[in-house]
């Protein structure tokens, strides 16, 4: 949610807007810099934000793409290299963005919803296992407003049945879980960087993870499945930032 306001908090010395967009004098820049290259995809400060987002949650890689939506389904079309088929399903809170249940649909795999706890909205952890089947090859729990889900027993749960844990934490950009950030909890985590949200490149998502595969399929994902010069391995996308 965006709350159009002109409030203002004061933290450790600086002015925190609420609610605006604030884009400041070094971005407009740092901008023009950009297209005074005239290389406006994939450049340089695109693989400085990745290493640096992924830096402040403590994880080896991230992976820039052109929204949130594509971040959770390049996320799921991903695990086609860990022994997906398609079809198979992924297992999300039935109380989300609608963006979180079209991207499993748009990786080809199904999602299966599991109602959610009153107190925080978020999945509840004990509903997940009567969900699973064969055919499920992943959970992913959304960290609604910022809240985080009870990340603790959905790993247990995963682990049992050897699941991939893919965080959606649109709105969790800084979130702490028991002294650990969200995002750096499980295989994967997704970021939106939508203009409504806490960090935004206007349009925009990332995706992080510690798994140097996943990151390379992942890379591979955003440009159309390929790797190398023209080479393509598998389905992709067209989802890089700009």
């Amino acid at each position: 949610m965006k709350i159009e306001s002109g409030q203002e908090s004061k933290k450790a010395g600086y002015k925190v807007p609420f609610g605006t967009v604030s884009v400041t004098d070094k971005a407009r820049r740092l901008i023009d810099e950009a297209l005074d290259t005239k290389w406006v995809t994939k450049g340089k400060y695109v693989k400085e934000f990745e290493e640096k987002f992924a830096a402040l949650f403590g994880v080896k890689y991230g992976v820039a793409v052109s929204s949130g939506t594509d971040a959770d389904a390049l996320a799921c079309a991903a695990l086609y290299d860990f022994g997906a088929k398609r079809g198979d399903e992924v297992i999300v809170p039935a109380l989300s963005f609608v963006a979180t249940g079209n991207a499993v649909f748009q990786a080809g795999l199904t999602p299966v919803f599991v109602d959610v706890k009153r107190e925080t909205l978020n999945i509840d952890p004990d509903k997940i296992e009567a969900c699973i089947t064969p055919r499920t090859r992943a959970i992913m729990p959304v960290h609604l407003m910022g809240k985080p889900a009870d990340m603790e027993k959905i790993l247990t749960i995963a682990g049992k049945h050897n699941l991939q844990v893919i965080e959606d934490a649109a709105e969790a950009h800084g979130a702490e879980y028991r002294g650990r950030k969200i995002g750096a909890i499980g295989n994967m985590a997704c970021f939106s960087l939508y203009a409504a949200h806490i960090v935004t490149t206007i349009e925009g998502g990332m995706i992080i993870t510690d798994c140097e595969k996943t990151a390379e399929v992942l890379r591979s994902l955003r440009n159309h499945g390929m790797t190398g010069k023209f080479t393509f391995e598998r389905i992709g996308f067209s989802a890089k930032m700009n």
